[in-house]
């Protein structure tokens, strides 16, 4: 008897650590453009170091790639990159993406880092496009959870 419910913990084992997505690779396109316009609508010159794509997860987030190059163009600061995933973990239907941006685009033009939260996108074999241009200026400082977004 022990060793049938030994070998049952054992298959349900196998049967949720092989299914949690192992064999799903996602490939996110991502470009945009980050400026620094003040609210009064004032374009401040600016840097940005890093521009970090990381994936929110319940224990540890995981890093994807980073953005050091950056073409400036007179909107600001044009970003193109590809990153991918490989499942996002067991149970977890949703990739959580988000940039982790290092700039001094603020009153002072002191070096800070701000997390800018994505869409949710499906854990699923495939290409994902996904546009978004940010003004650093308007960011907050406090932490955010991205998985309270759509």
């Amino acid at each position: 008897m022990f060793r049938r419910f030994t070998s049952f913990l054992c298959i349900i084992f196998f049967l949720c650590v092989h299914s949690r997505g192992d064999n799903v690779l996602t490939k996110f396109h991502l470009n945009g453009t980050l400026s620094c316009i003040t609210n009064a609508g004032f374009r401040v010159p600016f840097v940005v170091w890093t521009l970090g794509i990381w994936e929110e997860d319940a224990i540890s987030d995981d890093h994807l790639g980073d953005v050091y190059h950056f073409i400036l163009t007179d909107a600001g600061a044009f970003y193109k990159t590809v990153v991918q995933d490989d499942g996002d973990g067991l149970g977890e239907p949703f990739y959580e993406l988000f940039y982790k941006i290092t700039h001094n685009c603020n009153i002072r033009g002191e070096k800070r880092e701000s997390k800018v939260c994505l869409k949710k996108f499906h854990v699923e074999n495939g290409d994902y496009y996904h546009l978004r241009n940010i003004n650093l200026f308007t960011l907050a400082q406090d932490e955010v959870k991205c998985n309270v977004f759509n």
